[in-house]
């Protein structure tokens, strides 16, 4: 190539490299500190290089960069504020919330796609507001102890079926027995069915219509906005599917790994175990049984476990039952968790595996 050739791209080059640092000087320019910065991939690189984990380059953002407090980043060009100041997120999504309303469009464009496009995270503006008024009440204190007994049952049948594993196993994974507890507490609690699709549901909507009602999820989704008719036309068919799909997609393995790591570490300190163990013991004595009041005030199993609302009390009537139930030791060879990096979450890589020993009655 000539010499003409090898300058055009020279300038070329370096125009890129200048237009990327312009667009790239927007937090800096307003005094926001930054990661170090690639250029025209800004911090996306982190999403798609090979062996580098996005959870642990979030961690070192948060701990070497200012997203303790605040950070910028960018999406190529996109810049992005990352906030981890607890008093400065309360303005945001309470205070300031005028300003922050909507998130970021994820809305699918395809005619087949309408589901996933009427679920809530997909709405915006008044259809959002409106839609966000339904899903509120629907986890009031009121409700959920509403839906308690049900949750009761599921977790009943988790530690009958662990303890008939354990009794014929050296160890049992539990990560795959809170699963099955989670999936089949969704499924059965929330929405009143076994098996979860389209026209189940469909067909459930209209039993529940004639009378047929349970007091769950799906009967609340369906009794919510009836005095209202903005609300009403909100929730029509198509959306109380795409709000059921997305209580399902969302309440399944997030809640399953709480639960694994929750009776790992219980697993592994037998110490912080016998006092979960006695606090609700005595739950057990004051109530009779382990009550909706008793359990959600249970201060130590509050700090074992803070999941939020139906997620919460699943989580802790789970782990208290099984608690007081067996008692929880690690298997032998699995002392240690290796953890594996989903998308948006951490779980445990090789599941849970535990020895329980069933505690006799007092």
């Amino acid at each position: 190539m000539g010499v003409e050739v090898w300058l055009l791209l020279v300038v070329g080059v370096l125009m890129a490299l200048a237009y990327s640092r312009w667009r790239h000087s927007y937090w800096s320019s307003r005094g926001v500190p930054t990661p170090p910065i690639i250029p025209f991939l800004g911090h996306i690189h982190a999403l798609f290089l090979k062996g580098l984990k996005p959870l642990l380059y979030e961690n070192e953002v948060y701990s070497k960069y200012g997203g303790s407090t605040f950070c910028g980043k960018y999406e190529m060009f996109r810049p992005i504020l990352v906030v981890g100041d607890l008093e400065l997120m309360k303005h945001i999504t309470v205070k300031d919330f005028d300003y922050f309303t909507d998130r970021r469009n994820f809305t699918l464009t395809n005619e087949g796609d309408d589901v996933m496009n009427d679920m809530i995270t997909n709405k915006t503006g008044n259809e959002w507001k409106t839609l966000r008024s339904i899903m509120t009440p629907t986890f009031t204190s009121g409700k959920m102890r509403g839906m308690y007994p049900l949750v009761c049952d599921k977790a009943d049948d988790l530690v009958s079926f662990s303890l008939k594993e354990a009794a014929n196993n050296p160890h049992i994974d539990m990560k795959h027995n809170f699963g099955r507890f989670t999936m089949d507490t969704i499924a059965s609690c929330a929405f009143g069915i076994e098996y979860f699709f389209a026209e189940v549901v469909k067909e459930t909507i209209a039993a529940r219509e004639k009378g047929a009602k349970r007091g769950d999820f799906l009967d609340l989704l369906m009794e919510a906005g009836k005095d209202n008719p903005e609300k009403k036309q909100v929730l029509n068919y198509k959306s109380i599917l795409a709000q059921s799909i997305l209580f399902l997609i969302a309440g399944y393995d997030t809640t399953a790994s709480t639960l694994a790591f929750a009776s790992f570490f219980l697993a592994k300190n037998s110490t912080h175990q016998q006092h979960l163990r006695k606090e609700l013991q005595g739950i057990v004595k004051e109530h009779g049984d382990l009550t909706y009041q008793g359990i959600m005030e249970a201060k130590f199993l509050d700090a074992c476990l803070l999941a939020m609302r139906f997620a919460l009390m699943e989580a802790k009537v789970a782990l208290g039952k099984m608690i007081l139930a067996a008692d929880l030791q690690l298997a032998p060879g699995y002392e240690e968790m290796e953890v594996e990096f989903g998308v948006g979450i951490l779980r445990p890589k090789n599941g849970v595996n535990l020895i329980l020993k069933p505690l006799s009655e007092e």
